[in-house]
């Protein structure tokens, strides 16, 4: 019953103690969003699209956080083709090209692997905009198989800060004896644990400069939805999914 936790929890704490430098890193590209008045972007395909999805309109997170939603990269509308799709070169600029970001921006994307072409095509838009990035991934994937992107990059070589969340190749991080095949994955928890880590930080951070950051209040407490009003004002413009 408790084999997953078991598993789990070491490999939280030496990522979190092994990547210290880059999670602080991050915190601070983050601190440079906020007085620069610019936005958090977020990218993942797969599974790793619910990073974006925690980050975003969280009670207790921050509110100038843009999720870049893709429904065809986000399994609803078909597995088996969503990742082939996140292989495919050029396949999310079109969608790229409606989205604003700027030098004043931060971008996020995560990718376990790390190979496939899309997350790289985003990282590639963001950094021609001059924004910096920062990548989640596992590097013991890097090399087993070659990047699908032209260029021949993996997703960790483009990024201004690079957390590695320390997984296998594979994900899964349970075996049995009569099973030929892994199970268990742990990219979710572990890759939102790095990333609460790094906001939390930022928050504490950016209070020690002086900023008042934007925190979302949960709207199931008294005065939440009248205390976020200000928040929406301020951000629905440049966010549309605050609607």
């Amino acid at each position: 019953m408790n084999q997953y936790y078991l598993k789990l929890k070491p490999l939280i704490e030496k990522t979190l103690k092994s990547q210290a430098k880059n999670l602080n890193q991050a915190s601070n590209l983050l601190v440079s969003t906020l007085k620069n008045d610019g936005l958090i972007y977020v990218f993942g395909s797969g599974h790793s699209h619910m990073l974006a999805e925690e980050m975003f309109y969280r009670a207790g997170g921050l509110a100038n956080v843009y999720p870049i939603l893709i429904e065809p990269l986000m399994l609803h509308q078909g597995g088996i083709e969503s990742s082939r799709l996140e292989a495919e070169y050029n396949f999310v600029n079109k969608y790229l090209k409606n989205i604003k970001i700027t030098q004043d921006d931060v971008l996020v994307v995560v990718s376990n692997s790390g190979r496939n072409a899309t997350p790289i095509d985003v990282a590639l838009w963001a950094k021609k905009a001059k924004a910096k990035v920062i990548v989640i991934t596992s590097k013991a994937y890097a090399h087993l198989t070659p990047p699908s992107h032209p260029s021949k990059k993996y997703l960790y070589q483009l990024g201004d800060v690079v957390i590695d969340n320390s997984l296998p190749a594979g994900d899964a991080l349970l075996s049995h004896p009569k099973l030929k095949v892994k199970f268990a994955p742990g990219s979710t928890p572990l890759n939102i644990i790095l990333m609460q880590t790094v906001i939390a930080n930022a928050i504490n951070l950016s209070i020690k400069q002086g900023l008042t950051p934007p925190i979302f209040k949960s709207g199931n407490v008294p005065h939440g939805k009248e205390y976020n009003q200000t928040l929406f004002k301020k951000y629905h413009k440049r966010v549309p999914f605050l609607k």
